[in-house]
């Protein structure tokens, strides 16, 4: 089945036009800031609270230690630790990738919102790492579950931004989503 116009469009007034882009957009900057603010905060209070390389859970919640735990790190490298000691590497590739997303994002078609919320996610967990590049020259991570490198807010919003795009071009390519080419700017033959 193959729709023909975008998947949320179907809904009614979320036709393309100048006020329903101009509502689409400040939805996508209030879930930036969102996103900004909540990985900022997060990072602050552990900054301020939890000495560095120390594990540390509530006391209610101690039975979680070894699945769970809070583990105040500087990350030096990229999402997740990989490749420590490259922060002025990360650093001009995270500015590379936000200005390719603002690129894309004029491109995004009206009504697109599972591209849209996977470029807004993607947009605000690099905001968040590159904010702490800029300020402190390491990135705070600090959620450790299991034996899974050492995250933050902005790794998981990255993360979540990935899975939704693979998701939204999986249905647009069974054409589930909509008819429309999956890769915003390019044009079929």
């Amino acid at each position: 089945m193959k729709l023909s116009k975008p998947f949320l469009s179907y809904l009614p007034g979320l036709e393309d036009s100048p006020r329903n882009r101009a509502l689409e957009s400040s939805i996508s900057i209030f879930g930036v800031l969102t996103i900004l603010l909540a990985d900022q905060w997060t990072k602050t209070i552990v900054r301020t609270n939890i000495p560095v390389q120390i594990p540390w859970l509530p006391e209610g919640l101690s039975g979680w230690l070894p699945w769970f735990r809070i583990l105040h790190i500087h990350n030096s490298g990229t999402i997740f630790g990989l490749f420590p000691g490259q922060n002025v590497v990360f650093l001009i590739l995270a500015l590379v990738a936000l200005a390719v997303i603002l690129r894309i994002i004029p491109t995004i078609p009206t009504g697109d919102w599972m591209l849209r919320l996977a470029v807004l996610f993607q947009f605000g967990g690099a905001l968040g790492n590159l904010t702490d590049r800029i300020r402190l020259g390491y990135v705070t991570d600090f959620i450790s579950i299991l034996n899974l490198p050492v995250f933050n807010l902005a790794d998981a919003s990255i993360v979540i931004g990935i899975v939704i795009l693979l998701l939204n071009i999986f249905l647009k390519g069974n054409g589930i989503a909509n008819g429309d080419n999956p890769i915003p700017g390019k044009v079929e033959q």
